[in-house]
């Protein structure tokens, strides 16, 4: 047994099996994430009782969809006469139309 082996066991052996007490206790609860399951990776989730569908999209309908958002944010500019915003749409229309 090596001397840093024999110190720790040396020192006071009831706080070293208080601390193994508290290191197991702790290692069960987290181990159960609390919930005592025994599984920590599962997570409740409200989605999974809902049953949302994902659809995909192609990279042209996304772009089209991103572009009449744009044009639209930009009609109520217009609408509002508010020019700062309407310089700002119109750059990142051009932004997106050059992306795409």
């Amino acid at each position: 047994m090596s001397k840093f082996w024999a110190a720790a066991g040396s020192d006071d052996s009831s706080s070293s099996s208080d601390s193994s007490d508290d290191s197991s206790s702790s290692s069960d609860s987290s181990v159960g994430g609390g919930r005592g399951d025994g599984n920590r990776w599962v997570m409740d989730s409200d989605s999974e009782s809902e049953e949302s569908v994902r659809v995909a999209k192609s990279a042209k309908t996304r772009a089209f969809e991103s572009f009449e958002a744009h044009v639209s944010k930009l009609r109520n500019a217009m609408k509002t006469n508010d020019h700062k915003s309407l310089m700002d749409e119109f750059e990142s229309l051009t932004k997106a139309m050059t992306k795409s």
